[in-house]
């Protein structure tokens, strides 16, 4: 069967992808037992996109001896957002004595919280004074670079705190007149739910001054032999 998914995206683009990617974080891997990747187009194949074609199969009743049970049961451990995370799975599978039928059931689920804290510029802008292009006040550390710098457009600290929680079940019938490997008619039905929860924090200096306080000052930088701006320091920025 043909899917499509989409999920949200952080606020820098948008806040949702729009796309027409696959976001294959809907599907826990632990339903699937084989993956194919097809780059060359067939005439048995329905159209996919450009790139490749890719199918997800689900694990069938067929594919084990007979009475078949499997668990798994995993926890993992957040230092950063100082939470533990849960997964755990299992498989059940059986056959009949004549080898005709079988059916399957399979679930998943699993929970992750993470945190990521880091730094980002809004792009980035090439000036011929990082000092006084926004309005700085003049002083000795600020005189104006032989060549033009990269600096950031809009410097700011970024903190990210996402909940992902994702339920998924399988069941497949399958039947065959013998056990010969063909003819088969199989039933596959499939359910998966992603809920995702994305918190978006940023703390940035506008540099151009507040106006009760007066004009925003840089009191310190750093320029690298790449014309770069890799430090700064402001007083009086916009937060």
């Amino acid at each position: 069967m043909e899917a499509q998914s989409t999920s949200g995206g952080t606020d820098a683009i948008g806040g949702a992808n729009r796309g027409r990617g696959f976001d294959f974080n809907t599907f826990s891997s632990d339903l699937f037992s084989e993956l194919t990747v097809r780059k060359t187009a067939s005439a048995n194949v329905e159209e996919g996109s450009l790139g490749a074609t890719v199918d997800l199969r689900t694990a069938r009743p067929f594919d084990y001896d007979g009475l078949t049970f499997a668990a798994n049961v995993q926890a993992g451990y957040n230092d950063k957002s100082e939470e533990i995370d849960p997964k755990g799975s299992f498989l059940f599978s059986n056959i009949n004595e004549d080898g005709t039928f079988g059916y399957l059931i399979s679930a998943a689920f699993s929970e992750r919280n993470i945190q990521d804290e880091g730094f980002s510029t809004v792009r980035w802008n090439n000036v011929n004074d990082f000092g006084s292009y926004r309005g700085a006040t003049s002083g000795p550390e600020l005189k104006t670079p032989s060549t033009k710098v990269s600096a950031p457009r809009l410097p700011r600290y970024d903190s990210y705190i996402h909940n992902v929680k994702r339920t998924g079940l399988a069941t497949a019938l399958e039947y065959r007149p013998s056990q010969a490997k063909k003819p088969r008619f199989n039933l596959d039905i499939l359910y998966s739910k992603d809920d995702s929860i994305r918190q978006e924090a940023f703390m940035q200096g506008i540099l151009n001054g507040n106006g009760q306080t007066g004009p925003m000052n840089v009191l310190d930088y750093e320029i690298d032999n790449t014309n770069t701006v890799t430090y700064a320091a402001f007083e009086r920025a916009d937060p």
